[in-house]
């Protein structure tokens, strides 16, 4: 939703104080962070502050690398950055990200985007396990809430070899917090948002002794309607609960970890279909266990062996009311079941191999409570299950100290079964895809340390979900019907990519072309059912999507930098010579920023204007948008690391605008985003 002056007020932090919008008060002081950090671990610290690019990361390589080290495009956002931003919901984590996209409906119901590609184009982890989160479209909410996240990892672009399917845009993995300190502490939050007259409250533990560390966090967020330069939008609130909690248990050479996280929400959903009142999602569920065990420094050559373990149950309760009165209700359970092993080793002095093995079962059945008695008892998809595995190889080859090359492949199989069900369309069915999916990556070190070359030739695949082979019913403005004989989209993708961090200065450029063969999207059939126009699903188009991004920042002088970045992406259907629907327009965001300290208070404030071009390249059934440009406010403060607090004012200006993205398309709409 477009925010109309939102104030976060953030009064923080005590004992690693770390949820994000939070107001944070505490018992007991904090250690000093510096306390035992040399002084050339201070100059380290401080470079890393201003190079973005010094960042380690684990999802681009399946292994720990700085992000100017790696070959494909990366966005990063850790902790720090997550408490500055002051998200209302995860999806505002990648709002000012270059690249990354939000379509959205209402203040919680989100679908992040990566280069133009989004739903299950996108694979979302948490902690490097696929997240149970099939979104086939709709207004559908993202589960995670950003005070469980210690940190976010974004590759922009296909990562089918380390992931298989669903990567063929790109992956987004949530890393949760867990327990880092020995001693126990602890930290309260409060925030307030004056947008949706929004309470924010949360709860962090965490310790350890010796070899045993364990972290719990829970957090309760409570919103009103949106309120924008138009007017209130109606049914636009959010009452949501969440926890995580975990522990991990190290010998040096031997690590066990566990951690469990959950979600309990109601979500409003802002609707203008003539025939709808309300929407909602009601008690909607999401928990989650994850296993890991890691065996490091196994011989000279063997560097790692490690197993990912996962089990989810997402309980999807959607609630609709008619203009009769009658309640629409549409519950669909997933439960999935992940077990990844995977290892390292070192083969010489120049190749570094990965392989692995990626399993995942999903489960999923439905019901549904309707006055068309067609429907009535007749679940949107029956139950249906689809089992995957992938093996994988690769090798990171060290040609010389400036030259680094990747090269992986992966083979992947897929089994989607229904049972069927009375009244549903479907039937009994089996059905088997198989591809595989390869990479080349390649960095040069034109000036060593200073400024590297990239680029990534590599071919991805995406298996059709349960929804697009299953699924049957009224779904947003159509009468949609899965199609059994879908093909899996393949893709041909290029990207290249200059990376510089000099002294007070670093950059990325970035450019790419995704070619895709037998994309899947709904067409429309002909006839209606209750009353919409029916669409099924089908492989319709080879589609193209290109463009490119371009990110800085320059510390000036006495601690004020300026940044910015752009982001451009063109979507076209090659079959039908037509532009691709729910593509963002060229958007760039920039500003200033400052950044100083004064005995024991460390503050900072930040001016960030946000743009977006007209869109008048659109696809079928849309409209295009005028440009438009917003002012976000922020100032904060650190008072002898034991309090913070942070001031947020967004959309300064008032700016009324429109959202390409947004699937608010009405003009009974007071304002949407």
């Amino acid at each position: 939703m477009k925010k109309n002056k939102i104030y976060i007020l953030l009064l923080a932090y005590l004992l690693s104080a770390s949820i994000p919008g939070v107001f944070i008060f505490s018992e007991e002081a904090e250690k000093m962070e510096d306390q035992k950090i040399t002084s050339e671990e201070k100059s380290d610290k401080a470079e890393d502050d201003v190079y973005a690019l010094d960042e380690v990361v684990v999802t681009a390589k399946g292994a720990k690398s700085k992000v100017f080290n790696t070959s494909l495009p990366m966005n990063v956002i850790d902790r720090k950055k997550i408490e500055q931003i002051q998200p209302t919901s995860t999806g505002e984590l990648f709002k000012h990200e270059p690249g990354i996209d939000v379509s959205e409906t209402g203040n919680r119901t989100e679908r992040p985007m990566i280069r133009g590609l989004y739903d299950s184009r996108v694979l979302i982890l948490i902690n490097g396990i696929k997240l149970s989160e099939q979104r086939a479209g709709g207004d559908h909410a993202l589960s995670i809430n950003p005070s469980l996240i210690k940190r976010v990892e974004v590759v922009r672009g296909p990562a089918s070899v380390l992931y298989g399917s669903e990567a063929i845009g790109g992956v987004i993995n949530f890393i949760t917090k867990k327990g880092e300190e020995e001693e126990f502490e602890r930290s309260v939050n409060f925030g307030y948002d004056s947008a949706t007259n929004g309470v924010f409250t949360g709860l962090t533990l965490e310790g350890g002794y010796k070899k045993f560390n364990y972290y719990l966090d829970g957090s309760f967020n409570k919103t009103d309607d949106v309120k924008t330069p138009k007017g209130t939008l109606d049914n636009s609130g959010v009452e949501d609960y969440n926890y995580s909690a975990g522990a991990d248990y190290s010998t040096g050479k031997h690590r066990f970890g566990i951690c469990g996280f959950g979600n309990y929400a109601n979500i409003e959903v802002p609707t203008f279909a003539n025939d709808f009142k309300k929407a909602r999602f009601e008690g909607e569920k999401h928990h989650g266990v994850l296993l890991n065990y890691e065996f490091i420094d196994i011989t000279e050559s063997w560097n790692n062996f490690k197993v990912d373990a996962a089990y989810q149950i997402h309980n999807r309760r959607m609630r609709i009311i008619n203009d009769s009165d009658q309640d629409i209700k549409i519950d669909v359970d997933f439960h999935t079941i992940n077990f990844n092993p995977q290892t390292t080793c070192t083969i010489g002095k120049r190749n570094k191999v990965t392989t692995g093995l990626q399993t995942s079962l999903e489960i999923e059945e439905s019901d549904r409570v309707h006055p068309n008695a067609l429907i009535d008892g007749v679940g949107v998809i029956p139950p249906s299950n689809r089992f995957g595995v992938g093996i994988f190889a690769q090798d990171e080859i060290t040609v010389t100290d400036r030259v680094n090359i990747i090269i992986g492949l992966r083979y992947d199989l897929y089994r989607s079964h229904t049972d069927g069900e009375t009244g549903h369309p479907a039937e009994e069915t089996t059905k088997f895809d198989h591809n595989v999916s390869g990479n080349i990556g390649f960095l040069f070190g034109i000036v060593k340390d200073y400024l590297n070359l990239t680029a990534n030739v590599g071919r991805a695949f995406r298996a059709p979900t349960l929804h697009e082979r299953f699924f049957y019913g009224p779904h947003q403005d159509t009468a949609d019907y899965g199609n059994p004989d879908l093909k899996p989209e393949t893709s041909w993708n290029v990207d290249a990519g200059i990376k510089l961090k000099y002294s007070r200065i670093w950059f990325t450029v970035s450019g790419f072309y995704n070619y895709i063969n037998d994309y899947i999207e709904k067409r429309l059939t002909g006839g209606t059912t209750f009353g919409l126009d029916n669409a099924e699903f089908a492989n319709v188009s080879k589609a193209s999507l290109y463009g490119g991004e371009f990110e800085t920042e320059v510390e000036v002088i006495w601690g004020i930098s300026l940044f910015g970045n752009m982001s451009y992406v063109r979507g076209r259907n090659l079959t039908k010579n037509e532009n691709l629907s729910s593509i963002p327009p060229l958007k760039g965001n920039y500003g200033i920023r400052y950044k100083g300290n004064y005995k024991e208070y460390h503050y900072w404030s930040e001016i960030l204007f946000h743009s977006a071009a007209r869109q008048s390249e659109t696809g079928s059934g849309e409209s295009s948008t005028p440009g438009y440009t917003t002012m976000d406010v922020r100032i904060g403060a650190i008072f002898y690391n034991l309090i913070q607090l942070t001031l947020y004012c967004k959309n300064c200006m008032d700016t009324a605008y429109h959202n390409h993205l947004s699937r608010i398309n009405s003009t009974n709409a007071p304002n949407v985003d």
